[in-house]
C-alpha cells in the first residue's frame, strides 16, 4: 500500500511506502485523480496511457477460478508515454530491464485476491511504488574519515604485537 508522502526532508530516503512513516494509507481514489495515476509530486501518469486486463487466475480456488477471470494484467508502453521524459525514460529502461518485454512494455501481474477489483487496486499501488523508487535518485555516499577512537585501537593492537615480537629475540643476560 502507498503511503502520503508526509515526510520530514531529513527523513526522506525514499518513495514513502511503509507504516512506520507519518501519514496515511493512499485508497485508489486517492491514487488516481482527474484520470491521472499518481506517482509523485512530479509525476502522475494518465490512465489512458496504462492497460489493465482481467484473465483467468491459475492455482487453487475451486470453481470461482474455472469461471472467473480475477487476474489483473498491467502493460504500460514505456516507449510511448508522454508524461516520462527521455532521462526518466532511460532511467526505467535500466532498472526495470527484466520486466520489459522485447516489445518494449512493462508488465506487472497480480493474482493474489480473489476479485478483479481488489487485485486491480493492487497492482496499481505495485506499478506506482515500482515507477516512485526506480525513479528515486541514489544518495551518494559521503566519505568520511577514520574515527579517532578507531585510529588509537590500532595504533595500541600495534604497539602490544610489537612487544609480543620483541620478547621472541635471543635471550640475554640481563633478562635472568
Amino acid at each position: 500500500m502507498r503511503v502520503v508522502a508526509d515526510i520530514a526532508p531529513e527523513e526522506k530516503r525514499g518513495p514513502a511506502r511503509t507504516a512506520t512513516a507519518r501519514g496515511a494509507y493512499l485508497s485508489v481514489a486517492d491514487l488516481i485523480r482527474y484520470g491521472m495515476l499518481y506517482i509523485s509530486k512530479e509525476l502522475s501518469i494518465p490512465m489512458k496511457e496504462l492497460r489493465i486486463r482481467a484473465v483467468r487466475s491459475s492455482g487453487p480456488g475451486g470453481q470461482h477460478v474455472n469461471t472467473a477471470a480475477t487476474k489483473a494484467v498491467l502493460r504500460f508502453n514505456l516507449a510511448h508515454s508522454r508524461q516520462l521524459t527521455q532521462l526518466q525514460k532511460m532511467i526505467l529502461r535500466g532498472k526495470l530491464r527484466r520486466r520489459i518485454g522485447k516489445d518494449g512494455y512493462l508488465t506487472l501481474t497480480c493474482q493474489t485476491h480473489r476479485s478483479f477489483e481488489q487485485n486491480r487496486e493492487e497492482i496499481l499501488h505495485r506499478f506506482a511504488d515500482l515507477l516512485a523508487e526506480a525513479l528515486t535518485p541514489v544518495m551518494q555516499r559521503i566519505r568520511s574519515g577514520v574515527p579517532g577512537g578507531e585510529r588509537r585501537r590500532r595504533v595500541e593492537a600495534k604497539k602490544r604485537r610489537a612487544a609480543i615480537k620483541k620478547k621472541r629475540g635471543p635471550v640475554s643476560r640481563e633478562d635472568w
